[in-house]
């Protein structure tokens, strides 16, 4: 070429390759006219090209002898290189990550293939992991329905007799077959209304409370509240159970075998007839017949608790006999009784099991399990106060189970009351609306008690502080006065979002009585109508 004329051979041949690229980048400029804007090459472009000139030129350079410069060159850049790496690796260590990417991060960015220009997305991807939670995931311990049993005592195809019973085959009569911290077995049993219900879906919201009651049961029917004040495990007990805590928890009650049917039926416990006044209906074989007798206590339910059926060759719907046993499998997995209860947890882990349902000692186990799935303590923080629960509620059960084997005794020497006499314990709206309002006053005034102390324990203030709990006054009304007050395990929030709303009334109360004083100080000021001094009303 002309421009090269009278030069030495070897730097036109050194002048060749950057001349190649600058053309190059004529050509790329000419060919993407037609591109979107926002792909056009820019001077930028034409820039990045003379540096891979000046590259290649130092390449040639480099094989025409000049590896001193070549290697100082190449020294530099791996320093350069170490810097970007070191910087990369210091924003995705940073704890909260850094808005503002460091020197180099671009490059790193593109390299590790993060859009361009996501900054805020490239930070938040180098964030620390959040910690595991303190309570396990939503029931990572129940077991699945693969493990339920059924047909136990060969029922329904084999009735109870005095060698198939309850206390012929194990040593506790009630009994049950998952303990207190094991894990629970999810089932799927049908409403009513044959709707499908299932543990694993209840326990997705709440923890869930399950609780045994049928109608010729003498304990859910209230047979002994009157004997044993402290039993606290009628229907009435129940219902006021439900009526606080129906915001926390799902409550579940089982509809299962009867325990003392109608003659020749034997009742399960013994093995022998034992009649008490609700003994009017025979033991159900099928789930058509089950259905009818849990339509007598559907009424004695709270509108907010599950009344299920246990499986009596139910309706196809449920897949029966595939996916569970198709006789009592929730009766037989969890145990045989008439008015046992089990508390899960979220996780699907036991976390407190009565043999004998008592409400009281129950609200205690389900206050603790709130403030536990809450954050605010540990299992360490309750460990003495859930074992003077479990000593109270093991004396209670004592003396209930005493007062039930003298019961049993006297029914199957024919010297119980009379089947069908029910009038003694059967109560009208208002007598039943007494009940649940003296059972909920127990329930408080023992929660109170209870959470008070936890938190006490726990250096907190406790809910109840700031709020009007039952008297034992109410116990002589006929009336559940309406409670707007929360569970305290779940006051606390509660009380904190109402602070903003207290604290705004409290200044408008300060500015009235500036006011007020300010009227009075003047020559006309307000009186009321009766002529009595504003600041005297």
């Amino acid at each position: 070429p002309r421009c090269c004329a009278g030069e030495p051979e070897a730097m036109a041949l050194r002048r060749l390759p950057r001349l190649l690229l600058l053309a190059g980048g004529v050509l790329a400029a000419a060919q993407t006219q037609d591109a979107p804007a926002a792909f056009e090459p820019d001077d930028a472009a034409v820039v990045e090209n003379m540096k891979m000139g000046e590259m290649a030129d130092m390449q040639e350079q480099a094989m025409l002898g000049k590896l001193f410069a070549d290697e100082q060159a190449a020294a530099a850049a791996a320093e350069t290189g170490e810097a970007v790496d070191a910087a990369a690796d210091s924003a995705e260590t940073d704890a909260e990550g850094e808005e503002e990417l460091p020197p180099g991060a671009k490059q790193h960015q593109a390299e590790t293939h993060v859009a361009a220009g996501s900054k805020k997305h490239n930070a938040e991807s180098h964030k620390p992991k959040p910690k595991s939670p303190t309570w396990n995931p939503v029931s990572s311990h129940l077991r699945s329905t693969a493990d339920l049993t059924g047909k136990c005592f060969g029922f329904p195809t084999a009735n109870f007799n005095h060698a198939n019973n309850v206390a012929a085959k194990y040593p506790n009569d009630p009994t049950h077959f998952v303990e207190r911290e094991e894990d629970a077995i999810d089932f799927k049993l049908a409403t009513l209304d044959g709707e499908k219900v299932v543990l694993s879906d209840l326990l997705k919201e709440k923890p869930v409370l399950l609780l045994y009651g049928m109608y010729t049961c003498p304990a859910f029917q209230g047979y002994y509240s009157s004997k044993k004040t402290t039993s606290h495990m009628s229907k009435f007990d129940e219902y006021a159970l439900v009526e606080k805590y129906a915001d926390s928890v799902n409550f579940v009650h089982l509809y299962t075998t009867e325990p003392h049917p109608k003659k020749p039926d034997k009742n399960f416990d013994t093995g022998m007839i034992v009649e008490f006044p609700w003994s009017t209906i025979r033991n159900p074989k099928q789930w058509t017949d089950r259905k009818f007798a849990a339509e007598m206590i559907k009424d004695d339910l709270h509108p907010a608790e599950l009344l299920l059926i246990d499986n009596l060759g139910g309706p196809t719907m449920l897949d029966h006999g595939v996916e569970e046993p198709p006789y009592n499998p929730v009766w037989c997995s969890y145990g045989p009784g008439a008015r046992q209860a089990f508390l899960i947890a979220r996780s699907g882990r036991m976390y407190d099991v009565q043999a004998w349902f008592h409400a009281s000692t129950m609200a205690g186990a389900i206050e603790e399990l709130l403030l536990l799935e809450s954050g605010l303590v540990n299992t360490t923080d309750l460990e003495d106060f859930r074992q003077r629960r479990t000593d109270e509620h093991a004396v209670v059960e004592s003396d209930v189970s005493s007062l039930i084997q003298e019961a049993l005794m006297m029914a199957a020497d024919g010297m119980g009351e009379a089947v069908g006499d029910t009038e003694q314990y059967e109560k009208d709206s208002r007598g039943a609306d007494a009940e649940v309002s003296k059972a909920r006053v127990i329930l408080d005034e023992y929660t109170s008690k209870f959470v008070d102390q936890i938190y006490e324990a726990k250096g907190l203030v406790s809910p109840n502080a700031e709020t009007n709990s039952y008297s034992t006054s109410k116990l002589e009304t006929n009336f559940v006065e309406e409670d707007n007050t929360l569970p305290p395990a779940s006051a606390v929030m509660s009380l904190s979002a109402a602070a903003p709303v207290v604290g705004l009334a409290a200044a408008f109360i300060v500015v009235g009585a500036v006011v007020r004083r300010w009227r009075q100080s003047q020559p006309d000021s307000y009186h009321s109508v009766s002529g009595e001094d504003a600041d005297e009303i």
